[in-house]
């Protein structure tokens, strides 16, 4: 299926130190990808939003979006929506208003209103989001010239590929498909073992043949070990991680396995594309 070219950035704030380099990143992929910038902080308190009078709602609107404009020195251009309730739901919530959107989130916080650290709203972010999700890592604002692209060879590669050649076309990115093939668990039986591994091996021989014939174009690496390690070993190389993890109708945690660690760890900024 064709990726939708991405029109807007939906930025996601909460006033910590880290959250200025995701808005800096945010800046930079604005500018060279020619898309309209919304900046959304989600206020959690429930006690206000729940219970106090909305005038008072639109005095904390108007405190914030001031506040937002100051600490991130935004000039008078980005639309800057401040909500009430859940970041992650109130995020999306916003990004549905937009046209084609992107959101961008930092792996960590340490503000204690909204708390964007992983197993919170950027871990959530990742499980629920029907729109692509940059979930920013590392110390560093880059441009990603050069893109990983883990895959299994399933079809779930295809999404991610079609996602990867809209910012190839901008960015002149090179990117790399890497397929890590995990050897099985040691058996006692060396010889069970051996065959196991060679009936693996055989299969996963015919996916690769397969995959690189529909992609003959493609740079396609193939390494064996320990998948997160190796993926995680090989991304140091690389300004971007891009991944389509399981579909809902594929897995009941549709954020789990490989692509929840691969967020989970490492320093290089991940693409999450549903």
């Amino acid at each position: 299926m064709k990726q939708k070219t991405i029109s807007s950035l939906v930025v996601g704030v909460d006033f910590s130190e880290y959250s200025k380099l995701v808005a800096r990143e945010a800046k930079q992929l604005a500018e060279k990808l020619q898309l309209s910038l919304v900046y959304v902080f989600s206020y959690e308190d429930g006690h206000l939003y729940k219970y106090y009078a909305l005038p008072d709602r639109y005095a904390v609107m108007d405190q914030f979006q001031t506040k937002v404009r100051n600490y991130y020195n935004l000039d008078y251009s980005p639309k800057i929506v401040i909500r009430f309730g859940r970041a992650d739901k109130e995020i999306i919530a916003v990004a549905k208003k937009e046209r084609n959107p992107m959101i961008i989130v930092g792996h960590k916080s340490g503000h204690s209103i909204a708390k964007f650290f992983l197993g919170s709203v950027a871990e959530s972010l990742a499980s629920i989001s029907p729109f692509p999700l940059w979930i920013h890592r590392g110390n560093k604002v880059k441009l990603p010239k050069k893109i990983l692209i883990p895959s299994d060879l399933s079809e779930r590669s295809e999404k991610t590929i079609s996602e990867v050649k809209n910012l190839k076309k901008t960015f002149h990115s090179d990117f790399e498909v890497y397929h890590v093939l995990q050897p099985p668990s040691p058996l006692l039986d060396y010889e069970i073992w051996s065959t196991l591994n060679n009936e693996i091996k055989d299969d996963d021989d015919q996916k690769i043949r397969a995959f690189k014939k529909k992609y003959p174009k493609l740079k396609t690496v193939r390494a064996r070990g320990p998948v997160i390690d190796t993926i995680n070993s090989r991304s140091k190389r690389f300004d971007l991680i891009a991944i389509t993890p399981h579909s809902r109708a594929e897995s009941r945690n549709a954020f789990g396995g490989v692509s929840s660690k691969i967020v989970r760890s490492g320093e290089t900024p991940v693409l999450i594309v549903p």
